[in-house]
């Protein structure tokens, strides 16, 4: 068995969720129900739902970017099922799997960022410096996920032998876990790409990988190719094109060099 043909990631659009955390960043003052609301209940905003709708629609257009997905995954979480539902993809028979579920925060999921310097800061102080393997207070660091329920879900696809494009939608976290795995980041990779900005994926942005080589059309064994695409705020389509996958390999010199 091998990994299908096209697997795309989909972040949800923009959610309730989000405008929190904008909240918590600048540290307002939260209520009692955004604090308690469980994070598997956010629902959309109406600019995600917009988001949703519009990112749907390269999936539809003619051309290179036509797709007709074989099977259909997505997060149980309100606001990934909305975003699902508005691709309007063609006669989608979706799945529901826990295992591309959001990342767990654990005790600091709705407090305030000041909030969490003041009652946790050692973590406070480590979750800047070590993003992959920081672990919330309760709840799950990057690396366990990706170690863990996300291998899974990619043992998975290789079992079920899933069919040639496969379409998940999930969540931010999740797709960083995705791109850590499949692009065979190394840890100082992935940390300095992490505090950069760089691996910052916009709601409503779908992340592409394919066997298919995209200029020469010729067929890998293993996922090769990946891009980001995004619909921005005026409606226009921003990508950042193909890059090609590359697995590094050590000597012995290149390797204590590295560590």
């Amino acid at each position: 068995m091998t990994m299908p043909k096209t697997l795309v990631f989909i972040r949800h659009g923009e959610s309730q969720a989000n405008e929190l955390y904008e909240k918590i960043k600048n540290n307002e003052s939260l209520t009692e129900k955004s604090v308690t609301h469980p994070d598997r209940s956010w629902g959309l905003t109406e600019k995600g739902k917009n988001q949703a709708h519009n990112i749907g629609q390269i999936f539809k257009k003619n051309g290179s970017e036509a797709m007709i997905f074989d099977r259909h995954y997505v997060s149980p979480y309100l606001r990934t099922r909305q975003t699902a539902g508005l691709l309007r993809l063609q006669n989608p028979k979706w799945e529901l799997l826990r295992e591309i579920r959001e990342r767990s925060w654990g005790d600091i999921d709705s407090i305030p960022t000041k909030q969490f310097e003041l009652d946790y800061p050692r973590n406070y102080d480590l979750h800047t410096k070590d993003p992959l393997y920081w672990t919330p207070p309760g709840g799950e660091s990057l690396a366990s996920v990706a170690e863990g329920r996300l291998n899974s879900f990619f043992s998975k696809l290789h079992r079920d032998n899933a069919g040639e494009n496969v379409v998940c939608v999930a969540h931010h976290d999740i797709m960083l876990c995705a791109r850590l795995v499949l692009e065979h980041m190394t840890d100082d990779d992935f940390t300095q790409k992490y505090q950069s900005g760089e691996l910052n994926l916009p709601n409503a942005s779908a992340l592409i990988y394919t066997r298919s080589n995209p200029y020469t059309k010729e067929l890998n064994s293993k996922l090769s190719f990946v891009k980001i695409v995004h619909i921005n705020d005026a409606g226009e389509v921003e990508t950042n094109g193909w890059s090609k996958i590359q697995k590094r390999k050590y000597n012995n010199e290149s390797l204590m060099r590295d560590l």
